[in-house]
């Protein structure tokens, strides 16, 4: 089944083609709403796109396989969501926890039931063991008791196990402990791990509690992040051993320093700790001059679970963006369809004093009026502040408000694309063609509807030619003619022309020949005229090339294109008007803005028109200048002509030359016709 973008509903359309270039998460939805599939990337906007390429695969089983469950998948989408992180670990840690709550069909058989290992440090025993662990709200010891005590600490998770395990292992050397499957126990003999220094034996009396407990103190402050102390001391041993030539353990000494910064990359997704004590509804807020967007990411258990998105336009809605948020939270909350965090954590602008104190009080008591009505109505208590001092609430409020940013920065640019769809689709262009179109291509196809409604034509000129002209001193007069088709440039159809009328008088007859030729030779060829022709001038450029098409009983609209003083840049458009009852003509001149797509369509015009005249009247002139006299006489080419001035030092040198020295440089018969050119020419 090969599929074609006009079989997609045209949001999925637009969604694929305005993704952002960052890591996240993307979420594909049937219908219904029900998510079908949850992927990870790192970059929207190079993944998504490809699941809908027309990719051919090889005739192997496997990817036949692939290739029918690619078709399938892509054939169910009728919307696309998704999360942006900071980097790929959260993304990928997102990914594993979205699937595993909304379990979508087509990642069953891409997803196991594994999460990612957790570090625990049992406290809750006499000498805490060290252990690699997953799910840590449900595993249970070995007396059947959950290991979430209030003393045992996890760290985690962690993406890169092999770094894990590679960095404990390293630990360990430095700070033996104990990863016996069951609590310490008084034994008769040590474990082997004793023999070779991994394990200090606290079962067997070889090391004191507290001694014991200052080896896990100072691994759990190394997986705390506080390890600049550990690292300086490693540092000091890596280079005492680099002194002694022991490179070996130099090199591990670096491969553990290494291990162990790459091991405590902060991931703002996920802090097991705090998640055990608080739920968090984390809020971001954007606004622009037309719109507000709202976005409430739900933390449970230290996942986020889910987003809720919500754009308000707030042209239409009283009051600024704190009002109307405290506005839109009241609502929320107060319809009692969505479970209660314990906390929400809202932007501190909105805590801040402004110069309007009176709306800053308002605030203030709109905030604290919504937890106490919370409380009276659930009976719980809920408080809604600003971020904390540390770095789990900022990074997390701070991935909300790149989320909530990108997400009404893409519904600007669906609302654009929308009124610019409607502009373009009464000109005859079809929807799916319009959202799968280049955004600089549908821009110039806006400017050319632009220049239509400002010149007055009839139709979209598609295909425009632009002329200009350039002499010096009335000499070596030349014109040029450019071709744009939909607002590009056609270099192929470029022409240059040589004005024959050596008597000529001013820009305007000369653009009455260069039209007269063009568009005589059109008619004899039977070719298509162009939508539009433009002309470099004002009202009498144009009056002179529309008496030409009128003798020639072409229909073409002409429009002239007057310059500023600097002869650089346009500023006005001049065009003929027929009076519809009258029949009589007049000059109309109307100024362009610059911000506009026709605008930037019509100085790309007079640039190019112009850059080619001056470029083939330069090289005119310069070949003029360069001739020589001797290019008059026959028989001398170019190659011929520089012999004999080499030969002979000067144009006055060759005057005085005498029959043999021609016939002995050119031979005898054409020295002597040579020479009695030269003599009969140059005097």
């Amino acid at each position: 089944m090969n599929l074609n973008d006009k079989d997609y509903p045209i949001e999925v359309i637009i969604k694929k083609k305005n993704l952002p270039d960052k890591p996240g998460i993307y979420i594909f939805k049937d219908k219904s709403g029900t998510t079908i599939y949850i992927g990870k990337a790192k970059s929207l906007k190079n993944r998504v796109p490809q699941y809908f390429k027309r990719i051919k695969y090889s005739d192997t089983h496997d990817e036949v396989l692939y290739g029918q469950k690619i078709q399938k998948l892509v054939a169910n989408i009728a919307d696309i969501d998704f999360i942006i992180t900071e980097n790929e670990k959260e993304a990928l840690i997102l990914e594993n926890d979205m699937v595993k709550k909304h379990q979508p069909k087509f990642n069953v058989l891409l997803k196991d039931d594994k999460s990612f290992p957790w570090i625990l440090i049992t406290y809750s025993e006499k000498f805490p063991r060290i252990k690699v662990i997953r799910q840590p709200r449900t595993i249970k010891n070995a007396d059947n008791k959950n290991l979430q005590s209030t003393k045992n600490k996890f760290f985690g998770p962690y993406i890169d196990v092999s770094s894990m395990r590679k960095t404990l292992k390293s630990l360990r050397k430095l700070f033996p402990y104990c990863s016996c499957k069951s609590p310490c126990k008084v034994r008769k003999r040590s474990c082997l791990n004793y023999q070779i220094d991994l394990c200090p034996a606290p079962c067997d009396g070889k090391i004191t509690r507290e001694k014991y407990l200052e080896n896990i103190n100072n691994i759990e402050r190394v997986l705390s992040g506080d390890i600049e102390g550990i690292i300086q001391d490693m540092e000091a041993k890596m280079q005492k051993a680099s002194e002694e030539l022991n490179f070996e353990l130099a090199a591990e000494y670096r491969d553990t320093i290494s291990g162990l910064r790459k091991m405590n990359r902060k991931q703002a997704i996920v802090n097991y700790e705090d998640s055990e004590k608080i739920n968090r509804d984390i809020v971001g807020c954007y606004d622009t001059l037309k719109k507000i967007g709202i976005l409430i990411m739900h933390v449970r258990n230290g996942r986020l679970i889910g987003k809720t998105p919500s754009i308000i336009n707030s042209d239409e809605k009283w009051g600024n963006d704190k009002e109307i948020l405290v506005s839109f939270l009241e609502q929320f909350y107060l319809s009692g369809l969505h479970s209660l965090p314990e906390e929400i954590i809202i932007p501190r602008k909105f805590f801040q004093k402004t110069t309007n104190s009176n709306n800053h009080e308002h605030i203030k008591y709109s905030i604290k009026t919504l937890e106490n009505t919370l409380e009276d109505r659930y009976k719980q208590s809920v408080k809604i502040r600003p971020p904390g001092t540390g770095s789990y609430t900022k990074s997390l409020l701070r991935i909300a408000l790149k989320n909530v940013k990108l997400m009404v920065k893409l519904e600007q640019e669906y609302d654009k694309l929308m009124t610019e769809a409607d502009v373009l689709t009464e000109l005859g262009f079809d929807e799916t063609y319009l959202a799968n179109m280049n955004p600089k291509e549908r821009n110039l196809l806006l400017g050319l509807k632009e220049i239509m409604d400002i010149c007055d034509l009839d139709s979209l000129p598609r295909y425009v030619e632009g002329f200009d002209v350039s002499n010096w001193q009335q000499s070596d007069a030349t014109a040029s003619m450019v071709c744009f088709i939909d607002g590009k440039p056609s270099k192929s159809n470029y022409r240059s022309y040589l004005i024959r009328q050596k008597d000529i008088q001013g820009d305007f007859a000369m653009i009455q020949e260069v039209i007269e030729r063009r568009y005589t030779r059109i008619l004899r060829e039977k070719k298509n005229h162009p939508d539009l022709v433009v002309i470099d001038g004002g009202k009498i450029q144009v009056n002179a090339a529309v008496d030409v098409l009128n003798d020639l009983k072409l229909d073409i609209p002409i429009v002239g294109l007057e310059k500023r003083k600097t002869h650089t840049k346009i500023d006005k458009v001049v065009y003929q008007e027929k009076d519809k009852d009258t029949k009589k003509t007049r000059i109309i001149s109307k100024k362009l803005k610059e911000d506009t797509y026709a605008y930037k369509i019509l100085q790309h015009i007079s640039t190019e028109y112009h850059r080619r005249a001056i470029q083939h009247h330069r090289k005119r002139r310069m070949k003029r200048i360069l001739e020589s006299p001797l290019d008059a006489i026959p028989g001398i080419g170019k190659k011929t002509r520089i012999k004999i001035l080499e030969h002979f030092g000067s144009l006055e040198s060759v005057k005085n030359a005498e029959l043999k020295d021609f016939q002995a440089l050119l031979g005898t018969k054409r020295g002597k016709n040579i020479f009695n050119g030269i003599k009969k020419n140059l005097k």
